[in-house]
């Protein structure tokens, strides 16, 4: 049985934050308690408490680690005590957070962790898996790896080295699909260990003629995963003249009629009503496909065919999320996932 109080990153309503004990939260409808192993960190996470601060809100949206208890409402059979598993929450806005010893999490959308991969690799699934989904089979209805296509199509990953891009590479591949992706020249070895079959430098101002020129002008189907600094225009001009389709993880406009952009927001898919960024109501068509991705990224990871990315464990658990959100701003992430143990917090 969990404790009643427990060391979480608290968010102070000024921009800043620091450890102090709080209230072990009580599982709810649909919910799992969570006892966190280990939390991923993505850029929602400082942005949020940045320019979204919300007083006593605990920090943190992925997580890894293994089901304490379990709400009273959820069918038996769903979920058990003591299973591994891992997913994501909308972080920074609310008592209920990953940057913490134990988070309240939904028993339907949450994925269940194979044995090969550890809680610190696993931490990273969350948002970077279900936002895999989401551009690729919500967005686009492109073959998914339990069903691959035997008629490859381009895609363009754009931001091939972020946490997203590395699951869209692995998973579009998978699929059979040939992935084009772009990247600072240090990780085009990475990505092509995941299956991309020609990366090229997301720094070189000539990168989308030179992949309008590989694709044969033909590409229809890109992802882009940074989705601003100028992506917009660059993903556009490396599309077919005939138009295609962009999964935008920051919503745009299309700057071509024949391109529709279509921007991914993955918090909808838990789902329940939400005022950050903006105010989006419960929207039952989502949490459907919530559900569906969970089963879909569980059952792809037991194939054992998709590789973690590289993990950045920092030092001192919780006690570091500072020295980590700074690195983060600093532009010093580069295909790799910042990480924090749990149990290394002092």
């Amino acid at each position: 049985m969990a404790p009643t109080k427990m060391k979480a990153v608290v968010a102070l309503g000024d921009g800043t934050f620091q450890i102090k004990e709080v209230d072990v939260p009580k599982p709810g409808p649909r919910q799992v308690l969570v006892k966190v192993a280990a939390a991923a960190q993505n850029p929602s996470d400082w942005k949020t408490v940045q320019f979204f601060p919300i007083r006593d809100a605990v920090l943190g949206s992925d997580f890894a680690g293994t089901v304490e208890e379990i709400g009273p409402d959820v069918p038996s059979g769903t979920r058990k005590v003591g299973e591994r598993v891992a997913g994501f929450i909308q972080g920074s806005s609310s008592p209920n957070g990953t940057y913490a010893e134990y988070v309240l999490a939904d028993a339907n959308v949450i994925i269940s962790i194979p044995e090969s991969w550890t809680f610190e690799q696993a931490a990273q699934l969350g948002i970077a898996t279900y936002t895999t989904c989401q551009v690729l089979y919500q967005s686009q209805s492109l073959p998914t790896p339990l069903e691959p296509t035997k008629e490859p199509v381009d895609i363009l990953v754009w931001g091939g080295a972020s946490g997203v891009g590395q699951f869209v590479i692995q998973f579009a591949h998978l699929a059979g699909l040939r992935v084009i992706a772009t990247a600072s020249t240090k990780n085009f070895e990475l990505l092509k260990s995941y299956g991309a079959v020609e990366v090229f430098d997301y720094k070189d101002e000539s990168t989308p003629a030179k992949i309008k020129e590989f694709t044969g002008g033909k590409l229809k189907h890109a992802v882009d995963c940074i989705a601003e600094k100028g992506t917009p225009e660059t993903v556009h001009a490396a599309l077919s003249d005939n138009g295609g389709v962009i999964s935008a993880l920051l919503g745009y406009a299309s700057q071509r009629d024949s391109v529709v952009v279509t921007p991914s927001i993955v918090y909808p898919l838990l789902g329940r009503d939400f005022d950050i960024p903006m105010k989006m109501p419960a929207d039952a068509g989502a949490y459907e496909l919530g559900k569906k991705f969970s089963k879909l990224i569980s059952d792809v990871l037991a194939t054992g065919k998709v590789k973690p990315i590289p993990v950045k464990l920092m030092p001192n658990g919780l006690a570091s999320v500072k020295e980590g959100f700074e690195y983060m701003k600093e532009g010093h992430v580069s295909g790799e996932k910042i990480t924090y143990r749990i149990s290394d917090t002092p």
